[in-house]
């Protein structure tokens, strides 16, 4: 993009020069170039845009472009993007274009540590799922919002540092991250909906892993090998 911008900038101003210098019955073919210009960026721009993108154009060529804050021009896009990301991680999944889950993550503050949690529970996951049993039977196994109940209690306290009644025991030094992480993925949230026939019930699941939860499928998937799908 930037590359192509470029390209149409030099394009500007040698079109510039020569409509400039040239005489009247040689203006025209720059002149129709220069509106082709304008027309092509207000397409792929918009005519905001555009006319943003000709002032700096305008700027520059006449040397004026330190007068110009970059930094004022994307100051509210850069105060979304702190308040979005910051110093951790968060994730969106969408379906069919539409966000279907979103999740800010304190505790996993990358792309790296997303990566090794998912491997992770893709590993406690694949022990409860019994691969063993995959390959013997073909059947169809799903990961969804649900699917950390499948990892027992035991295994679960453990990770999160939890004593038999699932009270928070004092964290190692050195181990704060990673067991506040852990707990982070395991908070469960139940809440009270309705069947088709309109008859209550309470439905349990795991917004921060269900955030997850599809990487963990693909990673499942991958070290499957041929059984790939099945997650």
């Amino acid at each position: 993009m930037a590359e192509a911008l470029a390209d149409m900038f030099v394009d500007y101003m040698e079109n510039k020069k020569a409509l400039k210098n040239a005489k009247w019955y040689n203006k025209i073919r720059p002149f129709f170039k220069k509106v082709g210009l304008l027309a092509s960026l207000v397409h792929n721009l918009g005519v905001k845009q555009a006319i943003s993108m000709f002032e700096i154009y305008s700027d520059t060529n006449k040397g004026t472009i330190s007068k110009r804050s970059i930094e004022k021009e994307i100051e509210g896009k850069k105060q979304r993007f702190e308040e979005k990301f910051g110093d951790h991680l968060y994730r969106v999944v969408r379906s069919r274009g539409e966000v279907r889950y979103e999740a800010d993550f304190k505790y996993l503050a990358d792309s790296h540590e997303q990566q090794e949690m998912c491997e992770s529970l893709g590993y406690l996951l694949a022990t409860e799922l019994g691969f063993d049993n995959i390959y013997g039977i073909g059947e169809k196994k799903s990961i969804d919002e649900r699917s950390l109940s499948l990892i027992d209690n035991d295994t679960r306290r453990r990770l999160c540092n939890l004593d038999e009644h699932d009270n928070e025991l004092p964290i190692p030094q050195g181990q704060e991250h990673k067991i506040r992480a852990w707990r982070e993925v395991f908070e469960k949230k139940t809440e009270l909906r309705y069947d088709e026939k309109g008859k209550p019930y309470y439905y349990s699941w795991y917004p921060k892993f269900a955030a997850l939860h599809t990487l963990v499928g693909d990673y499942l998937s991958s070290i499957v090998g041929d059984y790939k799908g099945k997650y």
